[in-house]
């Protein structure tokens, strides 16, 4: 209705009247509360072990663990009721017969064949003031050099294989860009992070590796990986 909100509320993050009113959440604040999630989630767990080599005992902890991380995050939105308790807290960690995205994405992972490790998560580049939720060891203040243009911009996930990673990216809506997007030129998201990453490794001998994929992984209920683009 108004563009000027809408600049100043969602781009610029400026708070409204209405910000704390209801008891779900937008898609934004959901997507951002899962980013926060799983950051914190994989920032603890970054030297241990794939959950594909995990044990049942060791799965169900890790389980344990996200949901007990989801719902501190949860309950400093101050936020209660039915609505509140069935839409998001169910919806996200699960009960009453539901399995919850943060379990199922999980569970999804445990399964995934991949030759590669999760092993940095929220790299930056390009940003002066670090947020509080980025990696430490990978993430750059300078931009990453594209011809005459300087990137920035901020990859959920980097994972490593031998002599080689992917990227990662977290997508709680229904729609991933596909190949043909990324051909034809109208998302090149996923072709930059892999570029921008190759060269933020190159700095952390023996890290230097080729990038060979980039993966979108939906959070919803129906949990996935999907391939963007990859050799």
């Amino acid at each position: 209705r108004c563009p000027f909100r809408y600049f100043a509320h969602k781009l610029n993050q400026k708070p409204t009247e209405d910000d704390d009113e209801g008891e779900d959440l937008t898609h934004r604040q959901k997507g951002e509360l899962l980013h926060t999630i799983l950051f914190e989630f994989y920032h603890n767990r970054r030297d241990q072990p794939p959950l594909s080599a995990s044990t049942d005992a060791e799965f169900e902890a890790a389980v344990q663990e996200l949901q007990t991380l989801a719902q501190a995050h949860l309950g400093r939105s101050k936020r209660d009721g039915l609505f509140w308790e069935i839409d998001v807290v169910e919806t996200l960690i699960g009960g009453h017969g539901r399995a919850g995205t943060l379990p199922t994405f999980l569970a999804e992972e445990r399964g995934r064949k991949f030759d590669v490790h999760p092993r940095y998560f929220e790299v930056q580049f390009g940003h002066r003031n670090m947020s509080e939720r980025v990696d430490s060891i990978l993430s750059c203040a300078e931009p990453i050099q594209v011809g005459e243009v300087p990137l920035s911009g901020r990859v959920d996930r980097v994972e490593l294989g031998d002599g080689f990673f992917t990227v990662a990216d977290y997508k709680t809506g229904s729609y991933t860009p596909k190949i043909r997007d990324i051909l034809e030129g109208r998302s090149l998201q996923l072709p930059l992070y892999l570029f921008a990453i190759e060269q933020l490794l190159r700095k952390h001998p023996p890290r230097a590796s080729r990038g060979v994929g980039g993966v979108y992984y939906t959070l919803r209920e129906d949990c996935k990986a999907e391939l963007g683009i990859g050799e």
